[in-house]
């Protein structure tokens, strides 16, 4: 930890429009927590519990979605979709 010299807040953070990776260092002076909008988790408790003992996507497994998804023609339409 640094003693001497300005402190800086370090702040990563996803653009909710187009989902690109940002990172800035604000001076301590001028940082708001206030300024955060915090959102809800995109996982349900069910699904955060089924994922969790699924372990990690093998290499097989992407080679396999890899190629289902070159040979797509079309998206396939869900029902239950908003």
């Amino acid at each position: 930890m640094r003693t001497r010299g300005d402190a800086y807040v370090y702040l990563r953070y996803r653009c909710h429009h187009c989902r690109k990776l940002g990172e800035r260092y604000i001076p301590i002076e001028e940082w708001n927590p206030r300024s955060l909008n915090w959102t809800e988790p995109e996982m349900t408790a069910e699904e955060e519990q089924r994922f969790a003992g699924l372990g990690p996507i093998t290499e097989a497994e992407i080679r396999s979605m890899r190629k289902a998804l070159s040979t797509l023609r079309r998206i396939p339409h869900n029902d239950d979709s908003p």
